[in-house]
Formats: structure tokens, sequence, C-alpha cells
């Protein structure tokens, strides 16, 4: 990976976007990278595995969007939106670890929100939420309130017992 580095004022390194990653949509060839990237959803989301296979084919026949962070190399991050009936789901967003820190994060959630209003239903008037299990919460809040998400709701043992969920919104 290669980033630009800078330094903060307490002279703490700071990096900057890496470059080599290009956002592009989802194609076929990319589901084994996505699938092997996503191979903890389980973990945090019961049935994840189905739900992915499922809706990593609305990406391919269109029914929802899908864009890639991909190097030369493999798939460093994913993003899924997709059309609900009144609003559109930010359904996933992740970066693979080593490339978090780079803006890498901000990058993907601009193309959602650019993508969004042709990928919105009729009636949605902008509206965008993203559910997050409460365990990683505090590794997107920064990134979500950034972008204009507010937290809206906060479900107890979603996934489980003390597994919960809370939902970020954005209106538009």
């Amino acid at each position: 990976m290669q980033t630009a580095a800078t330094w903060d004022r307490r002279g703490a390194s700071r990096a900057f976007v890496d470059t080599n990653v290009v956002i592009q949509p989802l194609a076929a060839a990319d589901l084994p990278a996505v699938r092997s990237l996503l191979v903890d959803l389980p973990v945090a989301y019961p049935g994840a595995e189905a739900w992915l296979r499922r809706r990593l084919q609305d990406c391919l026949a269109g029914r929802a969007r899908c864009m890639i962070a991909a190097t030369a190399d493999d798939v460093v991050g994913v993003t899924i939106l997709t059309p609900k009936s009144l609003a559109t789901k930010l359904s996933t967003i992740y970066v693979r670890p080593d490339f978090r820190r780079t803006h890498l994060g901000s990058r993907l959630l601009d193309q959602v929100l650019q993508d969004a209003s042709r990928w919105a239903p009729r009636d949605a008037q902008g509206e965008i939420y993203v559910t997050i299990a409460h365990q990683t919460w505090g590794q997107l809040e920064r990134l979500l309130s950034s972008r204009g998400f507010t937290r809206t709701a906060f479900e107890s043992n979603r996934y489980g017992r003390g597994r919960h969920e809370i939902v970020a919104t954005r209106l538009g």
C-alpha cells in the first residue's frame, strides 16, 4: 500500500489516501474476493452468509449497488447500497484493517452518497440509513457523523443476547 504521510501538531504521522486504490462497481469476477473480505460478517450478524450471497446477486442483477475499493491485487473495501420502500439502506461498509486510517472509508461513503440519489426509491426523499452492530459503532461513528448521519434508534438483543443494533440516518 502506498500512502502519503503528513504529521499533525503533536508530530504523529497521519496517512492520506492510497492513490493506488480504485473505487469501481462490483463485477462477477470480484465475488470471491468480496466474500473473502467479508468472511467475518457472520460473527456479528447471524445468517449473514446467506444474506451476503443474495445481496451480491442483487447487485449483479441491478437491484442493489455494490462498489468495491480495489488494488491491483485485491479487494480492500466494499459498500452495498440497497433501495428499500421509503429510504435507501447502506447495507454494508467495510474496509480491510490494513487500509483503515487512509480515508478509504470516507471515499467509499462519499461514493455511496453520490450514488444514493440514483438508487433511492421514488418516495425516499434522500433518506439513507445504516444498521450497525453495537460493537462496531465506535469504529464508524466519526465517519458517519462527518457525513451527516445521526444515531436514530437502538434495538437491544437484535443479533442475540447482548448483541445490539444501532441505526444511523442521514436525511437528504
